[in-house]
């Protein structure tokens, strides 16, 4: 399987005639289905944050931090028994302008 990768990926693949099996071709694209799903579902795994790390990335004070939750501008999900926020909807509240025009982008 790595042979035939390495060569398709070889400068002279071009000029190269291959003969390869129903058998070889459905494992070669079994292969790479796992490989993309793999990575999509790793792109799609949500980054859970502490808030520490929120006030860090969007340089706040506790206070701020704290206002921003009560008006509903971040929205913390229960991990466990600890609330985190998931990242990606603060950067979609950032990049919104939901946060406010103090918050850089």
């Amino acid at each position: 399987m790595e042979s035939l990768r390495s060569i398709l990926n070889s400068p002279q693949s071009a000029n190269t005639l291959l003969v390869v099996s129903a058998a070889d071709l459905k494992q070669y694209s079994d292969q790479l289905v796992a490989e993309t799903r793999r990575a999509v579902e790793e792109q799609h795994q949500p980054v859970y944050m502490t808030r520490e790390d929120v006030m860090e990335l969007l340089h706040i004070s506790n206070g701020t931090f704290y206002n921003f939750v009560k008006a509903g501008k971040l929205n913390p999900v229960m991990v466990g028994d600890q609330k985190r926020f998931i990242r990606s909807e603060i950067d979609e509240a950032v990049r919104t302008g939901r946060l406010g025009k103090y918050i850089h982008k």
